[in-house]
């Protein structure tokens, strides 16, 4: 994985791209700032995602901060300690840092 992405869509195109237009309006959380486009996205930035809403059971799409932070830290700021970016797709399931977040907290980056 590498260490920069960018943003070239707004949440409406991310969301036309990816589901029926007739449908996609609700997978948005009212709450979601308007994304800007960025050339030069970095880790520990927020970013756009499509993650399941597991309350009402739908997908919806929400900004994410670029990187794990791992279930030691005590807060987001002690995370920044930590280098947790990229896994090897071998070793994600079995390296304590990743397994509990590889089984059970997955999103689609767009």
């Amino acid at each position: 994985m590498c260490g920069r992405a960018f943003i070239l869509y707004t949440k409406e195109e991310l969301c036309s791209q990816y589901f029926d237009s007739s449908h996609w309006e609700w997978l948005i959380d009212r709450r979601l700032p308007k994304i800007p486009l960025n050339y030069n996205l970095c880790p520990s930035q927020e970013a756009p995602v499509l993650l399941m809403d597991h309350q009402a059971s739908t997908l919806c799409m929400r900004t994410m901060r670029w990187g794990l932070v791992p279930r030691w830290a005590k807060s987001v700021k002690d995370a920044d300690r930590y280098s947790m970016i990229n896994a090897k797709s071998e070793e994600i399931a079995a390296k304590k840092s990743y397994c509990e977040a590889y089984r059970a907290r997955r999103c689609i980056v767009p």
